[in-house]
């Protein structure tokens, strides 16, 4: 099956290498965070489950015609919902993640569904408000995700994971050995991340993410570098992030330089007294960035780090 015969209106699928696909979201459609398929071999293994069941529905179906074979394996990089919530589609595959991200996700993923009605009005009601082009196209995109979770609601069940790992953990096929690399605080209080060694392919979760803001809200930035230091040990020819198009092991170092800039912005207008302009100006590198809603929160995040 080629990957040019797989259509479907929540996601394009992208070969990396030879059995090793990433399932890049279209935005806005209630897939929102990026997936992966893997042919180990004798086993298919899925990374992440995107927003919504019935996107997910269509990624076991790509999965299925891509290697043949319903997925044995399903790993989640982190508790969000983005990278969860379509964890019931695979009820026959055995469900993976680190004990801190089961953790989060039995604490943090109930209050998600009954906040919902009231995450989905905070998109509309920005997007009502602002009057920047570029700003109401996120506030759109994200409203549309929330809406397509709203619709999924009265039918979406939790799965939570059948097998936790501490550290790491590895998965031999025959044709690939998938690394599972666990991570403690970062974009979250719990990272995984998988590694392909043979094909030098890393499916980074939402650690890495291409030309796209990350979300901070429960973020450990000094922890996230230590991380980004950690991935950048690899050898990477393919990164498949949590957002964005697939890149190189160079937006390693991309995602740590963001950090960097947001951290010196923050700290200039902590000397001067906080934010005293409506708008701060994303530099140039980033402003063409996908959810540039999430830059200045970033910024007020990072206010408080130092």
């Amino acid at each position: 099956m080629h990957v040019h015969s797989i259509h479907s209106p929540y996601f394009r699928i992208e070969q990396v290498a030879e059995g090793v696909y990433a399932a890049i979201v279209v935005e806005g459609m209630g897939a929102w965070g990026n997936a992966g398929i893997i042919n180990l071999g004798q086993q298919t293994l899925v990374f992440d489950t995107f927003f919504t069941p019935v996107a997910a529905q269509d990624l076991r179906q790509a999965a299925e015609l891509l290697t043949g074979r319903a997925p044995r394996y399903v790993v989640n990089s982190h508790f969000h919902a983005d990278h969860t919530f379509g964890n019931q589609v695979f009820q026959d595959a055995l469900l993976i993640s680190s004990q801190q991200v089961s953790t989060l996700m039995k604490t943090f993923l109930p209050r998600e569904l009954e906040e919902l009605n009231e995450s989905r009005h905070y998109f509309e009601q920005g997007l009502a408000k602002s009057h920047d082009p570029r700003l109401r196209k996120d506030w759109a995109l994200l409203a549309r995700e929330y809406q397509a979770l709203a619709a999924a609601a009265p039918t979406l069940q939790i799965r939570y994971p059948d097998l936790t790992f501490k550290e790491s953990l590895t998965i031999h096929g025959t044709a690939y050995t998938a690394e599972l690399i666990s991570f403690v605080g970062g974009h979250t209080p719990g990272d995984t991340v998988l590694y392909l060694p043979e094909c030098k392919t890393l499916f980074a979760g939402d650690l890495v993410q291409v030309a796209f803001h990350p979300s901070s809200n429960r973020a450990n930035i000094s922890a996230w570098y230590r991380h980004l230091d950690h991935l950048a040990t690899l050898t990477i020819k393919q990164l498949v992030p949590g957002h964005g198009n697939v890149g190189s092991a160079e937006h390693i170092q991309i995602q740590s330089q963001y950090w960097h800039d947001i951290q010196a912005i923050a700290q200039k207008l902590k000397q001067s007294s906080g934010l005293t302009e409506p708008v701060i100006q994303e530099p140039e590198p980033y402003q063409s960035w996908s959810s540039p809603t999430l830059f200045q929160q970033n910024v007020r995040n990072a206010m408080n780090w130092s």
